[in-house]
């Protein structure tokens, strides 16, 4: 924003150093913010409740920081993403913002509503729409993350899609109340977790080829 960019770049050193310690040094800064967070409380949950946690509560506490840094890369990818598409810093910034608010308040509207309208409809064809529901769920990251923190830090939740699923199905009877383990809980929310760390690639990888063909001159 200050045209300091052209002087950085006219320096005896390689480009694709600047983005990706730009990224780098993102993720590094969102990983110590988000250790430090889960610490403190951590630790002040034990000082009220004054019960440790098991091995096994550890481990999900440990996955969720790393579910949670995956997902936070990805918007701090988009963000790069946007802010080599567009010059004005401005502009990208409030694009982020409307992308991250869509799929935070927005997105969730219109799954529930898609979602009452199969519900009502008869279980033939909502059996048949089903696939397609899940499927759109799958296209916010927000829904990603969630779906993925439930299941794996309130073992006895069901997600969204499973529970609908089940609805449509009438499957619900040969479900058990008993709480998932860990490692059944990491298998149901595998393929989020996948998805989540691809988009963070693909906005890295899109930002880096951006930046690497761009023309940058002093303004």
């Amino acid at each position: 924003n200050n045209g300091t960019l052209s002087r950085l770049v006219s320096q005896p050193i390689y480009r694709d150093n600047i983005i990706n310690a730009k990224f780098a040094a993102g993720v590094t800064t969102i990983a110590v913010l988000l250790l430090t967070m889960i610490l403190l409380v951590s630790g002040l949950g034990l000082r009220l409740i004054g019960i440790p946690p098991t091995a096994e509560e550890v481990w999900r506490i440990l996955f969720f920081f790393v579910i949670s840094l995956f997902y936070a890369s990805f918007w701090l990818g988009l963000a790069m993403l946007f802010s080599t598409l567009f010059r004005q810093v401005a502009v990208s910034a409030i694009v982020s913002l409307a992308v991250w608010i869509f799929f935070l308040f927005f997105f969730p509207l219109i799954y529930e509503f898609i979602g009452g309208m199969i519900t009502a409809d008869t279980a033939a064809s909502a059996e048949s729409a089903i696939n397609n529901l899940i499927t759109i769920s799958r296209l916010s990251p927000t829904q990603l993350f969630d779906e993925s923190m439930y299941t794996l830090l309130v073992p006895g939740t069901r997600s969204t899609s499973q529970i609908i699923q089940l609805l449509i199905t009438d499957a619900g009877q040969y479900l058990l109340p008993n709480p998932l383990s860990l490692g059944q809980s990491l298998l149901s929310v595998w393929p989020q977790i996948i998805v989540i760390i691809l988009l963070t690639i693909i906005c890295f990888a899109l930002s880096y080829i951006k930046f690497m063909r761009e023309e940058i001159r002093a303004t």
